[in-house]
């Protein structure tokens, strides 16, 4: 879902749309079980993993499978509670901020009209997804990226 909205004041405009999703998916840190002596670092979530008999966690003890090797781990671990998790986010998808200079000025520098403006997508999101985007759930490619312009429109 989403929430936008346009606010004016002034010659003053804020135009903003807030995106919320709700669900669940694979638990990004799966891909890294049967990774204990590979040639990777592992997210700090590991440092909890269990290594001892009365351990209380929910990471399983780590192992190496030989390359080719069936990923019996990891299948196991994607088959039980750590496997899902919840990937819920929202997120101030676009904001634009801009200021419409009045006629007045507009007139004395000999335009019809001026506009200066600030944009940004992707700039705040909130989640407890431990993957690269809630959005993609994607391990493979990079997150949605944050992007802010500046501008200034002169029409002649």
């Amino acid at each position: 879902g989403g929430v936008g909205n346009n606010v004016s004041f002034k010659g003053l405009n804020l135009d903003f749309l807030l995106q919320f999703t709700r669900q669940t998916a694979v638990n990004p840190l799966v891909n890294y079980l049967n990774n204990a002596g590979g040639l990777t670092n592992l997210p700090v979530e590991f440092d909890s993993r269990w290594r001892n008999m009365g351990d209380q966690t929910n990471i399983q003890k780590m192992f190496y499978i030989k390359p080719f090797d069936y990923l019996l781990g990891a299948q196991n671990a994607a088959a039980s509670g750590f496997g899902y998790v919840d990937a819920s986010f929202i997120r101030l998808k676009n904001v634009v901020l801009s200021y419409q200079f009045p006629d007045a000025i507009s007139k004395h520098l000999k335009i019809r009209s001026a506009q200066v403006y600030i944009q940004g997508q992707n700039l705040w999101t909130i989640t407890s997804y431990k993957g690269f985007d809630p959005e993609t759930l994607s391990m493979n490619s990079m997150p949605q990226l944050r992007i802010v312009t500046t501008g200034l429109k002169i029409t002649f």
